[in-house]
């Protein structure tokens, strides 16, 4: 396909698309990218010494490519520490801020009455999320804010042992487990909360945190990933340490104090998430560095058997 379409740019996805791209450049005149979606040193964690042998030949084929783009500032770094010299572009992910979403669900749907302070997790239940330290910290705060409602979105493989963990702590009124919600319906049980909380111990970058900020929701957001890069100031949200119960009691009885300043501080989020993290800046971004790699490498390209289709026509 690549021959007989006159294909110039490879661009991968992930360990094993990286290394299918080795081959491939090996005998093809190509310009070689690949998007860093996560830390490679991390991607077979758990897989024993077949495991290890991957992560190894994953980071030795990650300084053959001829560009990479990181999914934030962090990823750059990291990759600049981990000696991969290939010429770096930071691209942050994007979603469509366009359109209207459709409205699925009411606050009554799940019993939740105008007083109460709503919290909201989406993800997968899985002990990476972080939920456990979560209701350590709605343990600690539920005497305080008595109206506490914390909304779990999702399934997984923890589920049984977090609504065990939920008995066990007596915070049965205050965490609601609605499980599994397609996708199309996840901005309409966001709309129902006053924060979006996500307590990952490790994301490159979610998008959930796009989603929340697409309607207008503040976020509490462990420091993982990119997400300091767009919550970068308290008037946009809180970003705090993984796995740190006292900072999230913190960061969620400072929402709470703020309550009437919540929908400000999520328009805000909301302005900055749909200027920098939007799919069109994501495409405008990846199609102007594509540019410049076509114009950089036109020498290598003219070697091709068959010319490569004109980009601004494709």
């Amino acid at each position: 396909m690549i021959r007989t379409e006159g294909i110039a740019i490879l661009h991968t996805h992930g360990p094993r698309a990286n290394l299918f791209g080795y081959f491939v450049t090996r005998s093809e005149k190509l310009i070689w990218t690949t998007t860093v979606h996560s830390d490679p040193r991390y991607d077979f964690i758990g897989g024993g010494l077949k495991g290890k042998l991957f992560t190894m030949l994953n980071l030795w084929v990650l300084k053959k490519v001829n560009h990479c783009f990181a999914i934030s500032s962090r990823f750059s770094k990291l990759l600049e520490e981990l000696h991969i010299k290939c010429p770096m572009t930071t691209i942050y992910n994007g979603i469509s801020f366009t359109g209207e979403q459709q409205a699925f669900f009411s606050p009554e749907d799940f019993q939740l009455k105008k007083e109460d302070f709503v919290v909201i997790m989406v993800g997968r239940l899985h002990p990476i999320k972080g939920h456990d330290v979560v209701f350590e910290a709605i343990k600690k705060v539920k005497d305080n804010i008595p109206n506490l409602k914390l909304l779990i979105v999702g399934d997984g493989p923890s589920e049984a042992d977090l609504k065990q963990k939920v008995a066990s702590l007596n915070i049965d009124r205050h965490v609601l487990f609605l499980g599994f919600h397609p996708e199309e319906k996840i901005d309409s049980l966001l709309k129902l909360a006053d924060v979006f909380l996500l307590s990952s111990y490790s994301e490159s970058f979610p998008l959930v945190v796009l989603e929340a900020a697409r309607a207008k929701i503040p976020v509490i957001s462990t420091d993982v990933g990119g997400v300091a890069d767009l919550i970068d100031d308290e008037t946009l949200g809180w970003v705090i340490p993984p796995k740190s119960v006292a900072s999230l009691e913190q960061a969620i009885m400072n929402a709470y104090d703020r309550h009437e300043e919540l929908p400000a501080i999520g328009e805000k989020l909301h302005q900055k998430a749909a200027t920098k993290y939007s799919i069109n800046q994501l495409v405008e971004a990846v199609a102007d560095t594509y540019r410049e790699l076509l114009v950089n490498n036109e020498n290598k390209l003219m070697e091709v058997s068959k010319p490569a289709v004109n980009f601004k026509e494709r």
